[in-house]
């Protein structure tokens, strides 16, 4: 959805459209599958996606649907070539039959990529469901953990759910529950060997910070795993008050506490507690970003942390959008690359509310608009949606028959 600027003789209207071509002017953005058809489908049926893209390096990783989520797929960008990865037509290992249905991007069960590994999840023919790797340019799939696999550790405990991947290429770390509902992070190589526990509630619980001190065993929740350059974090909230007691962000070395909720948000002024909602890790370096807020005020927003005593804000509740006065009002989605944070934001302009895709370099640096709302229905990114400062999104979060890269000029 395109906006065309007529030659209207109205200086207001063409100032609009003057700052809609410089914005984007700061970006090409293409749309690599618009108008074409599956080649596995009959005739003239396009690519559905199911949840936004990711993208590394060369290549943008996507999941389509045909009724239910039926493929992954990868896309590269030098070659422009499509290849199918897993389909329904691919057999399951260590399952039976073949794939029936896969996870998407929005849910719990994302396709996402690191490297060259692709991440997703699927389902087989008695709705027995794993995790499952397999390279950008297709291959052998691997089995990671299925709700058949016995979790490490030794003992008969299988798994009894998975949820969430993030990967980078090397390893690959997910959210696993064990049949008497413990929580835990577990990682493996991404050809699925050498399955390990990162951390199990059952055996291992970890400290908060409170005003009043530590609370000693205060945390058992444990979720959210992101894989950055070599370490798995994790979050981590508390058995008693999840919602707004305490919380973190811990890494795997050392179960080193990142952030948590007496980190102080930049913009939140002598607001004394904070609430982590989620974070992405940075696969090229150590670079953690959060979306936290301080409940009680009306500071939202997106934060690069510093230490366990300070997160720098790249965006917020506070900023105004790049080119108005508006505030932006809420973050819906991000991802954060060595090169910067790629977000959605919207924000209220005459009284009604706009999305767009924004990114920027840094804490304190020119937030720079990628793609308007008034061009693109709803623009979208999710987790790992940057990569070497290209950014990929949709147009909404299901059914878009197409992804848009951003490459900046």
């Amino acid at each position: 959805m395109r906006r065309v600027c007529a030659a209207f003789g109205v200086t207001v209207l063409a100032l609009a459209c003057l700052a809609g071509a410089a914005e984007a002017a700061n970006y090409k953005i293409i749309a690599p599958l618009k108008g074409k058809s599956r080649p596995d489908l009959p005739c003239c049926v396009g690519y559905n996606l199911f949840g936004p893209p990711s993208i590394s390096g060369d290549f943008v990783v996507f999941t389509s649907r045909s009724g239910p989520a039926d493929g992954i797929w990868s896309y590269q960008i030098s070659t422009k070539k499509i290849r199918k990865l897993a389909g329904t037509e691919t057999k399951i290992p260590g399952g039976k039959g073949k794939f029936t249905e896969f996870g998407f991007s929005t849910s719990a069960f994302p396709t996402t990529v690191g490297g060259e590994t692709v991440a997703f999840y699927g389902w087989d023919k008695d709705r027995v469901f794993g995790l499952y790797t397999v390279g950008v340019r297709g291959g052998a799939v691997s089995l990671i953990a299925s709700t058949r696999t016995r979790m490490p550790g030794g003992g008969s405990r299988i798994f009894k759910d998975l949820r969430h991947a993030s990967t980078n290429g090397e390893i690959i770390a997910f959210y696993g529950l064990s049949p008497d509902n413990a929580t835990g992070i577990f990682k493996a190589k991404v050809d699925g060997t050498g399955l390990k526990t990162v951390i199990d509630a059952t055996d291992t619980l970890l400290d908060a910070r409170t005003p009043n001190g530590p609370a000693d065993d205060y945390f058992g929740l444990y979720s959210q795993p992101s894989v950055g350059k070599s370490d798995v974090t994790f979050y981590a909230g508390g058995l008693f008050d999840p919602v707004s007691g305490p919380n973190a962000v811990f890494r795997e070395k050392g179960f080193a506490d990142l952030s948590d909720n007496m980190t102080k948000l930049e913009g939140g002024g002598k607001a004394k507690h904070t609430r982590i909602f989620s974070a992405s890790a940075a696969v090229g370096s150590s670079e953690i970003a959060i979306a936290a807020d301080n409940p009680g005020t009306a500071l939202y927003g997106l934060f690069k942390v510093k230490d366990l005593d300070f997160a720098a804000a790249y965006a917020t509740t506070k900023t105004k959008i790049p080119g108005g006065s508006s505030l932006f009002f809420n973050f819906l989605g991000y991802g954060l690359d060595a090169s910067g944070l790629a977000f959605t934001a919207s924000y209220d302009q005459a009284g009604q509310l706009q999305q767009d895709v924004f990114f920027v370099d840094k804490p304190g640096g020119t937030i720079r608009r990628v793609a308007r709302g008034a061009d693109y229905y709803l623009p979208y990114v999710g987790d790992r949606s940057i990569s070497q400062g290209r950014i990929v999104f949709t147009e909404g979060t299901n059914f878009a028959d197409t992804f848009f890269l951003a490459t900046p000029n």
